[in-house]
């Protein structure tokens, strides 16, 4: 006999996380909506006052990675960390709250160099995908400069 996965609403689900992670489980629902919508927390999607259903195996893998991302990052600096991404808000404010949370023992320098690191990777990765549209468009430019060419080529023929 094959025993049913209980599900959870996104209420619901949370309140079990924080029954099984204490502090270092999510906050809010808003971090399991955006889990959700990301792609991070497998849901059945439901319209409605309920909301979606998570399953309890889904749920307690997020929960536990969650968890340990916390507990890596150091409690209450993991939720500011996330927070503030580096692109985004930009390196200047990255630094100084990476320096307060050290200074705190909120975050370790690792920590820090690890997020840095992180944000260069993925600064190097669009500078990749920019070169690559630039050389497209130098391609395509120089295309339109042939063509041009041609047409005063043509032009000139017929006048």
């Amino acid at each position: 006999m094959k025993t049913m996965e209980k599900n959870y609403t996104v209420s619901e689900g949370l309140v079990l996380l924080k029954q099984k992670y204490f502090e270092y489980a999510p906050q809010n629902e808003e971090t399991l909506r955006r889990a959700i919508r990301s792609g991070k927390l497998k849901a059945q999607l439901r319209r409605g006052r309920e909301g979606s259903l998570i399953g309890e195996k889904d749920l307690l893998e997020y929960g536990e990675k969650y968890a340990a991302r916390r507990q890596l990052l150091g409690g209450g600096f993991a939720a500011k960390a996330s927070a503030l991404a580096v692109p985004d808000q930009g390196l200047v404010r990255y630094v100084d709250l990476m320096q307060e949370a050290m200074e705190t023992g909120e975050a370790k320098e690792w920590a820090f160099k690890l997020r840095l690191i992180e944000a260069r990777n993925r600064w190097t990765e669009r500078e990749s995908r920019l070169k690559e549209q630039i050389q497209k468009l130098q391609a395509e430019a120089e295309q339109c400069r042939r063509e041009e060419g041609l047409f005063d080529q043509e032009i000139m023929k017929r006048t």
